[in-house]
């Protein structure tokens, strides 16, 4: 009702202002031009009445480009391991000589925060650049390449020479969760195998099914906290976040913890089960036949990285790029998988766009770089000043007057990256009762 009456409008956003500001003693904080959803304060999560059955031929067909993927991402949780295992081990050594009374866990990863989320040089910084630079090295591209085309067959060598790990670096970093995309014209083109898939990223030593915006609705979820036990282990320690750490929420909480799964309180923190509840400040460290072990008030025993864990996965996430900044980056398929949509990289100033100010101009402004790039018609561009990416249709002069607001407002200096949009319209396979087609 209020679409239609603007003073209407006002008054029920300013209202909701004044409710949000009482229950969180802070007002909403708001950035004009954002054109993606997953910020607000409420969200629209739907069901549809369809089901889907992904058969063995095509998962078959993905399990060879996958086990690449999969291999280099073992290897960078050992990596990520055995480099923070050096840093805990100095920091370790510092405590032991100045008390000769047990070190406590919670004074340990007191000191450890800075290598975990500090804004200076941390291990993770190495470990991910060493990562990409051994990923690149496989492929020898070329500064013209626009699509590059691989074998899963002839990679299987190179990357177990490569990315050589006989074990992830912690429990969680067994499980890594892709997000696909299919590419196909309808339902009937996959299952004649007239496809092809993208992987939208992948999310290292993170089991994303262990999340509540999808196991609030699943029908079973007694059988998935099983299973991801099953596959996980035991006694898995879970990291207990104070209200306000970054990157978490309601919606991503952890939700399938195994009943022997503790929840370490290494800050003020609320929503404790108290018979899971395990306080840093009982946990000692120990050496032990030159490994750091972590042990419990009731005596049970951990390799200490599993304390850090939960700061890991954000870590193996984070770290998980596939190439470096450049000004252009090829599309790189492997067998049906797309593991990188051709990418171009430059600045608001490069584009030339900022300063166009009428619809008109802008619009041929738009097209005369599209032209200069080589991009395509549909693309996502990522701007510096935003934190997730946008669509745009560079033959709409809606879209284009839009993109051209947005570079205004960023700033000559921000980054721009575009990438293509991949699946494209055309390969929207997802059917409803009306014909019209979807991406999932």
């Amino acid at each position: 009702a209020a679409a239609g009456d603007p003073d209407a409008l006002k008054t029920a956003l300013a209202a909701l202002d004044e409710e949000f500001t009482a229950i969180t003693g802070a007002p909403p904080r708001r950035r004009e031009g954002q054109m993606y959803a997953g910020r607000t304060l409420c969200y629209e999560d739907t069901a549809r009445d369809l089901d889907v059955t992904v058969g063995a031929p095509l998962l078959d067909d993905l399990a060879p480009p996958l086990a690449v993927i999969l291999t280099a991402a073992r290897w960078l949780t050992a990596a990520l391991a055995d480099a923070y295992g050096k840093a805990l081990r100095e920091l370790y050594d510092d405590l032991r000589e100045d008390s000769d009374a047990p070190v406590r866990l919670a004074d340990l990863m007191s000191l450890s925060q800075g290598l975990f989320w500090g804004t200076g040089r941390r291990p993770a910084d190495d470990v991910a650049e060493e990562f990409t630079r051994r990923w690149e090295s496989l492929f020898g591209l070329e500064g013209d390449d626009t699509r590059v085309q691989l074998s899963a067959a002839d990679l299987a060598g190179p990357v177990a020479r490569l990315f050589p790990a006989e074990r992830p670096g912690w429990s969680t970093g067994r499980l890594h969760s892709p997000d696909l995309q299919i590419c196909a014209t309808d339902v009937d083109a996959i299952n004649r195998g007239d496809y092809q898939v993208v992987l939208g990223e992948l999310h290292a030593a993170w089991p994303t099914l262990d999340c509540d915006i999808f196991t609030a609705w699943h029908p079973d979820t007694d059988r998935l906290r099983d299973e991801l036990t099953a596959d996980l282990g035991e006694h898995r320690v879970r990291l207990l976040y104070p209200t306000g750490w970054p990157r978490q929420g309601g919606r991503g909480a952890e939700s399938l913890a195994g009943v022997t799964d503790r929840s370490l309180g290494f800050a003020a923190a609320s929503g404790a089960d108290p018979d899971r509840l395990l306080p840093a400040t009982s946990v000692t460290v120990s050496d032990e036949d030159g490994a750091l072990v972590a042990t419990a008030s009731d005596g049970h025993r951990w390799p200490l990285i599993e304390m850090f864990a939960g700061m890991l996965n954000n870590l193996a996430v984070d770290a998980f790029k596939l190439t470096t900044p450049a000004p252009h980056a090829p599309r790189i398929t492997i067998d049906r998988l797309v593991i990188t949509r051709e990418t171009w990289r430059t600045t608001v100033a490069g584009t030339r766009l900022a300063a166009v100010t009428t619809e008109r101009e802008r619009y041929l402004a738009t097209r005369a770089w599209r032209g200069r790039l080589n991009l395509p018609d549909q693309v996502f561009v990522k701007i510096g000043t935003e934190v997730k990416p946008c669509y745009f249709d560079l033959t709409s002069p809606h879209y284009a007057d839009a993109l051209c607001t947005m570079l205004r407002a960023a700033g000559d200096d921000a980054s721009v990256t575009i990438s293509e949009a991949l699946p494209t319209p055309g390969q929207a396979w997802v059917p409803d009762h009306d014909g019209n087609r979807y991406f999932s």
